[in-house]
């Protein structure tokens, strides 16, 4: 098992290995049929837990489509959420700020909710939470190369001991 504390010392003293290349992006978005939702702006607006915790259960009710975690995701998913976006491109949208927009689909009008709430530009540094899986696997790999490597020196000195071969070869 890595332990927390091994992922972060890895991820301060290899800094350079965590570093966006492409943008990323945190935002919580909302696509419903209902009009007149003013009270979705204010709930996308607010951190507060309880808030997003009413705007989920709205969500479940009322929306088609939604995303209110904090997850990162790249161009291609934010592109997927632009139809009728009409501020510009979206993504250089403010961050904290609320946008409404309408878009139609299928003959049906759709009511788009969206509020940027993080950015990662290409050469910023990723934060620990979106490299952590990586770093875990990397960690991972490394023992068992390890420990393949002192196995297979055990064997070739057991070897070599019990005259089988004359040298010691090299191992990697």
């Amino acid at each position: 098992t890595i332990s927390e504390q091994e992922i972060e010392s890895y991820y301060e003293t290899n800094p350079d290995k965590f570093v966006a290349g492409k943008p990323y992006y945190q935002y919580f978005y909302v696509k419903t049929a209902l009009s007149g939702q003013y009270r979705v702006v204010n709930l996308i607006r607010s951190s507060e837990p309880y808030d997003v915790e009413e705007l989920m259960e709205w969500c479940k009710e009322n929306a088609v489509v939604y995303k209110l975690d904090s997850t990162w995701l790249g161009d291609q998913d934010l592109e997927e959420i632009s139809d009728g976006y009409y501020y510009g491109n979206i993504r250089k949208a403010t961050l904290g700020t609320p946008y409404t927009y309408a878009h139609r689909e299928d003959g049906t009008m759709y009511y788009d909710f969206l509020r940027i709430i993080g950015r990662i530009n290409p050469g910023d540094k990723l934060p620990l939470k979106m490299v952590k899986d990586r770093i875990s696997r990397i960690l991972r790999n490394q023992r068992q190369r390890d420990l393949l490597s002192r196995h297979t020196q055990a064997l070739v000195e057991q070897a070599r001991l019990a005259g089988k071969i004359n040298r010691q070869p090299q191992v990697q």
